[in-house]
């Protein structure tokens, strides 16, 4: 009996030997699965900056290329502020209306002459705004400037971009030409900017100002401000990688202000080769070992459990280390799955890298080939049928191109939605006024309207891209009907041609990635755009009949919360 008894506490000695050292590794285990995860992390969040930095820097220099070009024009340089002059207003405004709110221009009195503004908002013209703190900058510095956090004439916080209108020869100065990109739904583009529970980006101008951050009392104040210092406590490294960020350097940290742990990754933004605007992200630890941490703590939990029911029976405890061993490799296997995921996620993060940074060489180019043929057409009416038909081949492969390199950004660009409620006629018109239509072809809108929970800027792409798909089909005369309804818990979209239609052996194909029968397509856009809809946790489907019509439908769920009135 003592000799069974001595047996009986040799092996829960081993037991309890055994239990303690799985616990120490299991600890040694965890602290390398979480240091493993912060550095994949911290790599994919420098990788993401560099790439926003580049996609705005690069939006920027478009807008700056269009000013330019208005500049260079001979109805500026006449001094003009006529019918032609806002013709040529408006074109440049269409070709980054994506990009800007409003383009206008004020004359050497700074008086506002032209303003091309979206549908419905007001122009101001006539407006003397000399007194705008914007408009003085912009006159005391050289030809082109770049505002800091500014609110509009309309109250609403913007950039403003302006470039002097001067005599080439004379050197005379006859007004300013402006761009203003409107702060929250330019920077919404590339980040997260409202949630602070989850990886979000911050946005300072020059001056250490915020233009951009979830916490709305901070925006539109400096950092050094005694407000600001008392919101971060005072925080040491929060003040060094502020002051290393505006002296133009990129870096990455961590601290905690009082609302946890969070790694920071910050780098400028170069505009002409000057750093203009900052950029800051932050990813709340809690957002990157959430799910990791609930795997291990149900790791851990098991162990205690089998070495407790061990240590009640030996007979059972051989059933239960089996089924341990079990759970262990299904634990392991989830840990690997979503290392797999990270690394997989951070060679797509590569390859969109690389992607935004040739669309950003190329663009550029193109946006300086494009005007230079869009000025010899207008400083020589006199030319040749012939070249007249080259340069206007050459202007429409640029903008084509163009269009391919937004396809190609726009699939790269994996952002959250920003949610919010809008209305559904409104967002398919300011698509409609994005495009350019043909005569021949009728584009017939919805008399109907209700309110959807969406991300504006995203669907609008969405519809921009079927319309133009629907265009394209419809090879002379035809009609486009756009239709909107509700049916059970979905919110539908359908966008209906009668074109040519799509073959019944390729519509299996067309939402996949790099699919095109287009000569001059990416294949991205389809695909880009169920990308989209499933972000919003809906449906994109497609039925055609070979040379009668084609219907996209888009299905969106209603959302459980109340919706507003038109």
């Amino acid at each position: 009996m003592k000799s069974r008894i001595l047996v009986l506490f040799s092996i829960l000695g081993i037991i309890l030997i055994t239990f303690s050292y799985m616990m120490y590794l299991q600890e040694i285990t965890e602290s390398s699965v979480r240091l493993e995860l912060l550095k994949q992390v911290e790599a994919q969040r420098l990788s993401e900056i560099k790439d926003i930095s580049s996609h705005i820097s690069s939006d920027l220099d478009t807008v700056i290329a269009r000013l330019y070009g208005l500049e260079d024009s001979k109805e500026f340089q006449n001094g003009n502020f006529d019918a032609m002059s806002e013709k040529l207003v408006s074109q440049k405004y269409l070709e980054i209306n994506g990009i800007v709110d409003r383009i206008f221009v004020t004359d050497a009195k700074n008086i506002v002459r032209i303003n091309e503004v979206p549908p419905g908002e007001k122009k101001f013209l006539g407006y003397d705004v000399t007194n705008r703190t914007y408009v003085q900058k912009a006159i005391s510095s050289a030809d082109l400037y770049l505002s800091d956090y500014s609110i509009g004439l309309d109250g609403k916080s913007r950039l403003y971009i302006s470039n002097k209108i001067t005599d080439h020869e004379s050197g005379k100065f006859l007004g300013i030409t402006w761009a203003t990109v409107p702060v929250t739904s330019f920077f919404s583009r590339y980040y997260n900017i409202d949630d602070s529970n989850s990886p979000f980006m911050m946005v300072m101008d020059k001056n250490g100002t915020y233009l951009i951050s979830p916490f709305s009392n901070i925006i539109g104040k400096n950092f050094f401000s005694n407000d600001v210092q008392s919101f971060f406590n005072n925080n040491s490294e929060v003040t060094k990688y502020t002051k290393e960020l505006l002296a133009g350097k990129s870096g990455i940290t961590s601290f905690d202000f009082g609302l946890g742990p969070r790694t920071v990754v910050y780098s400028p933004v170069f505009v002409q080769g000057i750093p203009q605007y900052y950029l800051i992200i932050i990813t709340p630890h809690d957002s990157i070992f959430g799910q990791i941490d609930a795997v291990l703590s149900l790791q851990r939990n098991e162990i205690v459990s089998g070495f407790t029911v061990g240590m009640i029976s030996i007979s059972v405890l051989i059933i239960l280390l089996l089924r341990r061993d079990k759970k262990l490799f299904q634990n392991e296997m989830i840990i690997q799955k979503q290392h797999d995921e990270l690394v997989k996620n951070e060679k797509l993060s590569a390859i969109g890298h690389l992607a935004s940074r040739l669309a950003h060489d190329i663009r550029n180019p193109l946006s300086i080939i494009m005007n230079a043929a869009m000025l010899i057409k207008q400083k020589n009416p006199n030319l040749d049928e012939k070249t007249l038909n080259f340069l206007d081949k050459q202007i429409d492969a640029t903008k084509r191109i163009s269009a391919q390199l937004d396809d190609v950004l726009d699939f790269v660009r994996t952002t959250p939605p920003n949610m919010e409620y809008h209305s559904v006629l409104g967002i398919i018109k300011s698509a409609v006024d994005k495009i350019v239509v043909p005569e021949t072809i009728e584009i017939v809108l919805p008399t109907s309207d209700f309110k959807i929970y969406c991300d504006e800027n995203k669907i609008e792409v969405v519809l921009v891209n079927l319309i133009t798909n629907a265009i394209h089909a419809i090879k002379e005369k035809g009609k486009i009907m756009v239709r909107v309804f509700e049916a059970e818990n979905n919110q539908v979209i359908e966008v209906e041609d009668n074109g040519e239609g799509i073959p019944r052996t390729i519509l299996p194909k067309i939402f996949e990635p790099l699919f095109t029968t287009k000569s001059f397509g990416t294949g991205l856009g389809l695909a880009s755009c169920k990308n989209i809809i499933e972000s919003h946790k809906g449906t994109i489907t497609v039925q055609s009949s070979e040379g009668v019509k084609t219907i996209f439908r888009i299905k969106l769920p209603k959302n459980s919360k109340q919706i507003p009135d038109i």
